[in-house]
C-alpha cells in the first residue's frame, strides 16, 4: 500500500532492508546534523515521520519533529534542520516506483521544482553516507518506506513540570471549576517554559490589560497566550491520521521536551484539556496501553490545588472523552 500522511517510517535501501536512514549520534537532534545508515533498530533515531500538504512532503524526526530532512546547498548533504525557518530545503516529492510495496524515490522539492536531485546512498549498508544527487537509475537512489505498526520504542521519559493546576480547586471561581481545563494546562504550560510558578491570577490580566482569558461566558474562555509573551495558537489537527499514529505524535513531544496540551472529545459534546508529560516505557498503540501520562486539571478533590498525574486513559475515561485526540495546542 501506499504511504500514509502522518505515518511513522522507517526508511531503508530497497536492497537491504536490515539498515534503515538514521539520525547520527545518541538520539540527539540539532541544526545540520548528518543522517546516515544504520542497523535498523526500534528507536527514534531511525523513525520517520511523513506530514503531506499544498503539494508536498516533509520527512520529520519523531525525537524531535521541528526538525526534517534537508538539503545542504553548498554540499549536497542530506541532514536535519528545523524546518519551519527553513521551508523549502525541507521540501520533498515522493516518485513512485511501486506503490504496493512502498517504494520510492525521494526527490528535494525545493521550490517546488523538478530539479533532479533525490536521495541517495554511497552504499546500501551501515555507515553508508547519503546524499542528495541527480537521478541516475541506481538502486541506491531507492528507497522502501516500512510502517511503523507497534507502539513506541519503549524508552522511558518525563518532562519535569513545575506546577500542576487543579482546575476544581475551592479557590477557583466556579467558571474556573465547571470549564477551565484548558486555562489550567496554559498555567502548567507556561510555567515550565518560563522557568517559574505562574497561577491563575497571572493568567488574570496582562501588564498590558490583555485578557488572556474571560470569568464568564458563563464559561472561562481561554485565549492560549500568557504573561511574558507565552503563545500556543498553533494548533495540530490529528482528526485525519490513526489512534495509533496520534500517539506516535505525542510521544515524539514528550521525548523532545515539549509539552503540549491535548483536546480529547466524547459522546454528547464532551471535551477535556490536559497535558502529557511522561512516558512510562509501554510500546501499545492504543490510549489503554500507550504508556502515556498526562497532567490532569480534572481533580475531584476540591481542596488540593494541585491536579492529577495518571495515565492518558483515566483521564479520558474519566472525564467521558474516550473518543480519542482531535487536536492539539503547541508553544510557539
Amino acid at each position: 500500500m501506499a504511504y500514509e500522511n502522518g505515518g511513522t517510517y522507517w526508511i531503508c535501501p530497497v536492497d537491504n532492508t536490515g539498515v534503515a536512514l538514521s539520525v547520527r549520534g545518541d538520539s540527539q537532534v540539532s541544526q545540520n546534523r548528518d543522517v546516515f545508515l544504520y542497523k535498523k533498530e526500534d528507536i527514534g533515531d531511525q523513525l520517520w515521520r511523513v506530514d503531506v500538504g499544498n503539494g508536498f512532503a516533509r520527512i520529520k524526526s519523531t525525537l524531535d519533529d521541528r526538525y526534517a530532512l534537508n538539503i545542504y546547498l553548498s554540499t549536497g548533504n542530506c541532514d536535519i534542520h528545523t524546518w519551519a525557518d527553513n521551508l523549502e530545503d525541507s521540501k520533498i516529492n515522493f516518485r513512485t516506483i511501486d506503490a504496493s510495496n512502498n517504494i520510492y524515490q525521494i526527490q528535494n522539492y525545493r521550490n517546488n521544482a523538478d530539479n533532479n536531485l533525490y536521495l541517495t546512498a554511497s552504499k546500501a549498508a551501515s555507515g553508508g553516507l547519503v546524499t542528495w544527487n541527480a537521478s541516475n537509475g541506481s538502486s541506491l537512489q531507492k528507497w522502501k518506506l516500512i510502517k511503523k505498526t507497534g507502539g513506541g520504542t519503549g524508552t522511558a521519559h518525563e518532562i519535569s513540570m513545575p506546577v500542576n493546576i487543579n482546575q476544581k480547586y475551592i479557590g477557583n471561581s466556579t467558571f474556573v471549576q465547571a470549564t477551565g481545563c484548558a486555562l489550567c494546562c496554559g498555567v502548567d504550560i507556561a510555567s515550565k517554559l518560563h522557568n517559574t510558578t505562574y497561577s491563575i491570577s497571572d493568567f488574570r490580566l496582562g501588564t498590558d490589560y490583555t485578557e488572556y482569558w474571560k470569568n464568564g461566558d458563563p464559561i472561562a474562555s481561554y485565549n492560549w497566550t500568557g504573561p511574558g509573551g507565552f503563545d500556543m495558537t498553533p494548533t495540530e489537527d490529528y482528526r485525519a491520521i490513526s489512534e495509533a499514529d496520534t500517539i506516535e505524535r505525542i510521544r515524539a513531544k514528550v521525548r523532545s521536551g515539549i509539552p503540549i496540551a491535548c483536546h480529547a472529545v466524547g459522546s454528547g459534546g464532551k471535551e477535556h484539556w490536559f497535558v502529557p508529560y511522561k512516558l512510562d516505557g509501554s510500546t501499545g498503540s492504543t490510549w489503554a496501553t500507550c504508556g502515556i501520562w498526562v497532567l490532569d486539571p480534572y481533580n475531584g478533590d476540591k481542596n488540593s490545588y494541585n491536579g492529577r498525574k495518571v495515565p492518558i486513559w483515566t483521564a479520558m475515561h474519566d472525564s467521558g472523552v474516550t473518543l480519542g485526540i482531535n487536536r492539539a495546542r503547541i508553544p510557539k
